[in-house]
């Protein structure tokens, strides 16, 4: 998050306006609406980068239908390629590799955590979206620091609650098998002194 990228108000605009052809379905197999590998292309190529590699493109064409998670991780796809496609981006030169890697491997990680169809209506994991894709191409809200950014970020940060939550609760696990160890241990000294 080393440099000043636009503004957060101008993005969640724009996510808010997204077009319905960036939410129609993603074609996976025969089924869908939206090729999502030619829109990464697109906006791959509109930011000054070099045509998607064959893995990667593959990846964004996936074959089975059946698979609930693919459809999530290309609508955030889509939804990112709406985003990157902002004229800001596109006046910022250096970006096309970052686009790339985010759309392709970035966006699979976000899946597992983030409901593409839920971004419209949540406005934190709208921010969540905005600030995790910014702080992917090393970019920063305008105007807020790198202090900033990295405090709001990690805040809004779904997977960073859900490992503290996960970390708190083996913490309270292992101290209630403490207390229930010096229990017994307690217990046995007792018996042992009585039986004396």
């Amino acid at each position: 998050m080393s440099h000043d990228g636009p503004s957060l108000e101008g993005l969640m605009r724009r996510l808010a306006e997204t077009p319905p052809d960036f939410l129609a379905e993603p074609l996976i197999g025969e089924q869908g609406q939206v090729d999502v590998a030619a829109v990464a292309w697109d906006v791959v190529r509109d930011l000054g980068g070099e045509p998607l590699a064959f893995d990667d493109i593959a990846s964004l064409r996936p074959q089975d239908p059946s698979s609930k998670g693919e459809q999530n991780r290309l609508r955030l796809v889509l939804i990112c390629c709406w985003l990157l496609a902002d004229e800001w981006f596109c006046r910022h030169g250096g970006l096309d590799e970052g686009a790339r890697r985010l759309l392709v491997h970035a966006t699979g990680i976000w899946a597992q955590y983030l409901r593409a169809d839920r971004l419209l209506n949540d406005g934190d994991r709208r921010e969540e979206l905005l600030r995790t894709l910014l702080a992917e191409l090393a970019l920063r809200p305008a105007g807020e620091s790198e202090a900033q950014a990295a405090d709001r970020l990690q805040a809004l940060d779904t997977a960073e609650r859900r490992r503290v939550l996960q970390a708190a609760a083996k913490a309270e696990a292992r101290a209630r098998q403490i207390r229930e160890a010096m229990a017994r241990a307690a217990a046995q000294e007792s018996a042992n002194r009585y039986g004396e």
